[in-house]
């Protein structure tokens, strides 16, 4: 007896759609009312997002540990980079082993520059090139060098004039050789100084001298080589003080010469000794300035 079985497939409807599901709770809803809270906005930025939800920061985390120590690098001089003082790395031959063996060798010098415009020679008072006649300084009809030498100086000669013309009745006439010359008090010792003084306006007398007014009278000079104070004092030949009347001495005038001036000179420190040799006639105040070439 045979058996069948047959399957028949029925094929049915679709059923429907389930309920829509309730909403999710935003992460920073901390009350679950679906309502954004003011106390919710947690970063304050006036916005209700995933940065409100974000957690107190936590404690730093301590260091992390030292890493291994890098390898030793290779001296600039260590041609072979075998970590040793090989002679033929102390370039410069100097028996150390440091920077000054990692310079390179001088490099090629460069080209030659443009020459540069023809420099004025120094007796070219206008700069025109050309050797002009009052150029010729020395008057040797030559143009060099010799031209262009200035006349001596004489910063240690100076020459000191004070007008006392408005002076009257006077026995005395005081000054100061530090303020009145300009001379440091420590060197006041290295100097000679001459005194005159101008009579009348029409010549100078150099002091101390015998002066004649109503008989003679004396004039002496006094310095104080320390504190530069001194004077020129007017004397009756009894020492007694004498009193000048006004304008008949109009100016004292006072020459200082340091000592190493006449010493390179005449090579002797003595000054008077080598004005004196040098034919200068000390109590000729002329003379004396025309032998240092200065003027009044």
């Amino acid at each position: 007896m045979a058996l069948t079985l047959t399957f028949i497939a029925c094929s049915g409807e679709d059923g429907e759609d389930g309920l829509t599901g309730l909403n999710g709770i935003n992460c920073w809803d901390l009350n679950a009312n679906g309502i954004n809270d003011a106390n919710e906005d947690t970063n304050a930025d006036g916005k209700w997002d995933i940065k409100d939800c974000q957690g107190t920061k936590g404690d730093t985390g301590g260091d992390g540990n030292n890493g291994d120590n890098g390898n030793d690098g290779i001296n600039c001089w260590d041609l072979d980079a075998d970590g040793i003082n090989d002679p033929e790395e102390d370039i410069n031959g100097d028996e150390k082993f440091d920077g000054l063996d990692c310079q390179g060798a001088d490099g090629d010098p460069g080209t030659n520059g443009d020459n540069g415009n023809d420099g004025i020679d120094c007796w070219d008072l206008n700069g025109n090139g050309k050797n002009d006649a009052e150029e010729d300084i020395n008057g040797d009809k030559e143009f060099n060098a010799l031209d262009c030498q200035g006349a001596d100086g004489n910063a240690n000669v100076i020459q000191y004039t004070e007008d006392v013309s408005d002076l009257a009745n006077f026995s005395e006439i005081p000054f100061n050789l530090i303020d009145d010359l300009g001379i440091a008090a420590e060197d006041l010792p290295n100097y000679t100084f001459l005194f005159y003084f101008s009579v009348g306006g029409s010549y100078v007398i150099p002091a101390p001298n015998k002066f004649n007014f109503n008989g003679y009278k004396d004039i002496v000079v006094f310095y104080d080589e320390f504190s530069g104070d001194g004077s020129y004092e007017f004397l009756n030949h009894d020492g007694s003080a004498f009193n000048v009347i006004q304008g008949i001495i109009d100016e004292i005038r006072i020459v200082a010469i340091e000592n190493s001036v006449v010493i390179n000179k005449n090579g002797n420190g003595d000054v008077m000794a080598q004005l004196k040799a040098a034919g200068v006639d000390t109590s000729d105040y002329y003379a004396v300035l025309a032998y240092f070439g200065l003027k009044e």
